[in-house]
């Protein structure tokens, strides 16, 4: 009887450990301030819909000597193999400090390529905030997350970005997830540069080719910035699965950068409106659009067009947002159009649309990251933030023009760089930000972006 109830007990300890390995998919933990030291918490858990193992509660550690168990305040399916958990809770702190708010749980999935062992290694997410008292802050809004399966060998955009009603700078890095606090994931790999790759001021993540199908856990750290001064860092930890590239035979269409605006009204709280317009490099597949970006709606559903001389396939989406000067001056606004193939949850690719406002009461410019986009030189700026020069990478044997602005508008720099001559010197200025654009050699801008000098 013993040997029995030990063997059935053992096996019971085994199947529960396999079990509660299979199940969280990725999290991040987002903060929203709602009074004077008050705020709410939310844990973002996104977890397998084929695990019979559930995720009723979670515990969370408040970065101040207290955990709290919240129970699933929202579920949401977001694909059909993945679901998401929010548990919420709400904390007073009882004075300004730094905290570090966090979730563990004991086990990864496993057969995770790039983390040895993963079935026992911990799950675990962060977000650390500084609250003091002199500064206002409600903390970035986190687009969320697709988990969408990727095709071998495809090149495409996933967005990570965040949303900061305050206009505070937000910057993105790829780093070695965490399996406790200050406790780095032992064996893990980092994916290649030139497969994965990170734009670290819009939040793209650009996957280049990536051939090896399985499950891979990437890990982002989120940067909030004002003046230099970090106000917050959150860790997202997400898993991509990479799959034959037999279920992925069609490249997703290209958006234009040319936009047709209609009614564009430049006062503060107008709203304006943009028709998106994008060209399919083949026949037409069926594919699913959704549009991302703080007080946006989309105000029709995508149509497809098919021009009657060129026989191309085109389709227009029209969506509006409200119209915010200061922010839209200061930092551009970034829409995300996101393309997912119909009947999967195959990504297609992620698009962001950057509207930057030279003046609101006479032009526009908008600039496009696609990585479709006809013409375009893809482009790398880093290290950034930076204490003293940047490099600019790009793969095109092209010679292209960067220059630099002050938050002013005023140029700074204006240098020509190719492959071997790529380096721009920042050390005579001043800590802050700067604003940078990249040109191609007829003048028309590809790509642009902000870095932080420290």
């Amino acid at each position: 009887m013993t040997l029995k109830f030990t063997a059935c007990l053992f096996i019971s300890i085994i199947f529960s450990f396999s079990l509660n390995a299979t199940h969280i998919r990725g999290g991040e933990i987002e903060v929203e301030k709602i009074g004077n030291h008050t705020y709410k918490i939310n844990l973002i858990l996104y977890l397998n819909s084929n695990s019979p193992v559930t995720q009723p509660s979670a515990t969370i550690n408040l970065g101040d000597g207290t955990n709290n168990t919240a129970n699933i305040s929202v579920t949401e399916t977001i694909s059909n193999d993945t679901y998401k958990n929010t548990y919420e809770i709400t904390k007073s702190y009882t004075a300004p400090g730094t905290y570090l708010i966090s979730f563990t749980e004991f086990n990864r999935n496993a057969s995770i390529l790039n983390i040895a062992n993963s079935v026992d290694v911990p799950f675990y997410v962060e977000t650390f905030l500084n609250i003091e008292k002199e500064i206002t802050n409600s903390y970035p809004t986190l687009f969320p997350l697709t988990l969408n399966k990727i095709p071998a060998g495809a090149n495409l955009n996933i967005s990570i970005a965040s949303f900061d009603k305050e206009g505070d700078d937000l910057f993105y890095k790829i780093i070695t997830p965490k399996q406790a606090t200050n406790t780095d994931v032992p064996g893990y790999r980092i994916p290649s540069a030139e497969v994965f790759e990170i734009n670290s001021t819009t939040g793209l993540l650009s996957i280049k080719n990536f051939t090896q199908i399985g499950l891979y856990t990437i890990a982002i750290e989120i940067s909030e910035k004002r003046n230099s001064k970090l106000l917050s860092k959150t860790v997202r930890d997400f898993q991509l699965e990479v799959i034959p590239s037999a279920f992925f035979n069609f490249k997703p269409p290209i958006i234009s950068s040319n936009f047709d605006l209609v009614n564009y009204t430049p006062n503060h709280g107008d709203v304006l409106k943009l028709n998106i317009i994008g060209k399919f490099p083949q026949s037409t597949p069926g594919f699913s659009t959704s549009i991302l970006g703080n007080a946006i709606s989309q105000l029709n559903a995508t149509t497809t067009l098919k021009d009657s001389i060129s026989g191309n396939f085109f389709y227009c989406n029209q969506v509006e947002f409200v119209f915010d000067t200061a922010l839209y001056r200061k930092n551009g606004y970034d829409i995300i159009f996101r393309q997912i193939k119909n009947g999967t949850n195959i990504e297609l690719t992620d698009t962001i649309i950057t509207i930057y406002l030279r003046n609101p009461k006479v032009d526009y410019t908008v600039s496009v990251y696609n990585a479709y986009q006809e013409n375009a030189v893809p482009t790398t700026v880093y290290p950034n933030p930076t204490s003293n020069n940047v490099n600019v990478k790009f793969k095109d044997n092209k010679v292209i023009t960067f220059v630099l602005y002050s938050v002013s508008s005023q140029k700074l720099i204006t240098q020509k760089i190719d492959q071997y001559n790529n380096i721009i010197n920042l050390s005579n200025f001043n800590p802050g930000i700067y604003y940078y654009t990249l040109s191609s050699t007829d003048g028309e801008i590809t790509s642009r972006g902000k870095i932080l000098k420290e």
